[in-house]
């Protein structure tokens, strides 16, 4: 002999579902009302706004970039440079400079 006890659904689906639907039915009636439509637009102007500042600063990053990439390419064009010995060569012998 088994014991089968009629216990309700412990998950909570039923009730989930029901309170989803009240909820999205009164968020849905509220959305289509004059203050419901407003608030959506600020959302939405929010939202773009948002968006296309982190477009500006995307593009700011990159020329922030670029531009250290070339000041570190002179950098090191510069020290290079500075690195050489300068001294003038008449068939592959440096000159001396002059004796006073």
């Amino acid at each position: 002999m088994s014991q089968h006890s009629q216990q309700p659904d412990q998950s909570g689906f039923a009730s989930g579902l029901f309170f989803g639907l009240i909820i999205g039915g009164a968020l849905g009636y509220w959305l289509q009302t004059k203050s419901g439509q407003d608030l959506l637009k600020k959302l939405k102007q929010t939202t773009t706004d948002t968006l296309e500042q982190l477009d500006q600063d995307d593009l700011l990053q990159t020329k922030l970039e670029r531009a250290q990439a070339l000041v570190n390419q002179l950098e090191s064009k510069f020290n290079h440079s500075s690195t050489r010995n300068r001294t003038f060569k008449k068939d592959g012998q440096p000159l001396k400079p002059p004796s006073s």
